[in-house]
């Protein structure tokens, strides 16, 4: 097996049993039970085993099940969007990037769920993640109706000039349309992943516009306030805290 971190095993495996708890648990008590019910056998409670947890994650995403529930989590941020954005002054909404307006299950499936950040890295610089479809349709609108786009994102800018980010390639590429501003982590920056948001989330509020809606996959995403409407996608994949 490759060697290489979780970015944090703990939370990763607990975001595992928390985030699809009906399906993933489910199946992995099932397996437990499976694996330790045979007679004349001692066994004592433990942890669902990781590789069952990995291969539930697998067949929930294979399903439909994890594209349905990103569609229900936008198709409900859009209505809210809709019925308030005419009565407020510069409305805006709130993208963060990872498994809300890109997907990575392509490098997830390859490194079976861990991460390192050189890994991470050449992944990026590939620019070649596809689209959140339901996320690029609902950017899309609100560019039509002269909604402010703004992504705030824990990535760090690999590129000095931004237009030769890779991550603004990607973005590009997938036909996310004209934003008004782009946010990068600085990770020499000492605070965390929802200071960092929430932050961010402050100064466009301060330079006159009102966030009606805030989107992320974490909810490090969206805690902090400076947000009317905050909606969490699913993720079974990875936790950021």
């Amino acid at each position: 097996m490759a060697n290489y971190k979780f970015r944090n095993s703990f939370v990763r495996t607990l975001q595992i049993v928390v985030a699809v708890p009906i399906l993933v648990f489910t199946i992995a008590a099932t397996g437990f039970a499976q694996l330790t019910a045979h007679s004349g056998i001692y066994s004592i409670s433990e942890p669902p085993n990781l590789g069952i947890l990995q291969d539930s994650i697998r067949s929930y995403i294979k399903s439909g099940a994890y594209e349905r529930g990103i569609a229900q989590v936008i198709d409900s941020a859009k209505a809210f969007l809709e019925s308030r954005y005419r009565n407020v002054k510069n409305p805006a909404i709130v993208l963060d990037i990872d498994e809300t307006s890109l997907s990575n299950v392509g490098f997830e499936y390859r490194y079976g769920f861990g991460f390192e950040i050189s890994l991470w890295n050449a992944w990026v610089k590939k620019a070649s993640a596809s689209a959140i479809r339901p996320t690029l349709e609902l950017a899309r609108w609100a560019t039509q109706r002269h909604i402010a786009i703004f992504f705030i994102s824990g990535r760090e800018q690999l590129s000095a000039n931004l237009s030769d980010d890779p991550t603004v390639i990607n973005l590009k590429k997938v036909g996310y349309p004209q934003w008004t501003g782009l946010y990068f982590k600085n990770p020499k920056q000492k605070m965390t992943t929802a200071e960092f948001k929430t932050s961010v989330r402050k100064q466009i509020t301060s330079e006159g516009y009102t966030i009606v809606v805030n989107i992320g996959d974490q909810y490090s995403d969206l805690v902090g306030g400076y947000a009317e409407g905050k909606f969490k996608l699913p993720d079974p994949m990875y936790f950021i805290p």
